[in-house]
């Protein structure tokens, strides 16, 4: 017998030891393997089965591959694979920890390990407060935007970062303060219909309240 077949043939033996140790015979069904095979299995001895497994010649087994389930597992692990890639490209715009809760449900240990992973800081504390200039740059991109903040997918935010050259952190901050001064009147977000761009991100159009105290961003 080649060595791939006797290396497939060894394995399927393994496979049905274990399923008869554990009971299962629906596995063992869908295998073929019946009621007399399974006893004629339990009472082999180790000698004999090592015999068996040399003189079980490649076509006894046939091994049949389910695509449709095979294609579904590779689209899977492609689409995770690229969300991972996704989650590691905000981290790497310095997309604070309360945004990738948010957004994947990320907790602090894997933030952290994933800021470590990338050879960035550990990203606590508070950031520095956000100029006009740059509060006004976010502004005209969430203008283009359209869209409240939580509602915009992980992938825009990443675009956003890009497009501003600001770092997420910053964008998430300002965009949070927009949502909790969402009552204010003379607080319209960029996302709103009616919303002006103003001259002046901090005056009387300003998308937040110029004495309104940031959250602390992780």
């Amino acid at each position: 017998m080649a060595r791939k077949e006797f290396e497939l043939t060894h394995a399927v033996l393994r496979y049905v030891a274990s399923c008869l140790s554990e009971g299962d015979w629906p596995a063992l069904r869908d295998i073929g393997i019946g009621p007399r095979e399974a006893e004629a299995l339990r009472g082999i001895s180790l000698s004999e089965l090592i015999n068996l497994e040399r003189k079980l010649a490649g076509h006894v087994l046939h091994v049949e591959l389910d695509r449709e389930a095979f294609w579904t597992v590779v689209d899977q692990i492609r689409r995770e694979a690229k969300m991972q890639q996704l989650r590691m490209e905000l981290i790497s715009h310095d997309a604070p920890s309360d945004m990738m809760q948010t957004l994947f449900g990320m907790g602090v240990k894997e933030y952290t390990f994933a800021r470590r992973v990338l050879g960035a800081p550990p990203g606590v504390g508070r950031p520095p407060e956000p100029t006009a200039e740059q509060e006004r740059v976010v502004w005209l991109a969430w203008e283009k935007l359209g869209q409240e903040p939580s509602l915009v997918s992980p992938k825009a935010w990443l675009e956003l970062a890009e497009t501003t050259k600001l770092p997420l952190r910053l964008i998430w901050r300002v965009t949070q303060r927009w949502r909790e001064d969402g009552d204010d009147e003379a607080a319209t977000p960029p996302w709103s219909r009616t919303a002006e761009h103003p001259a002046d991100p901090r005056g009387a159009m300003a998308p937040c309240r110029q004495n309104t105290p940031l959250r602390q961003t992780r």
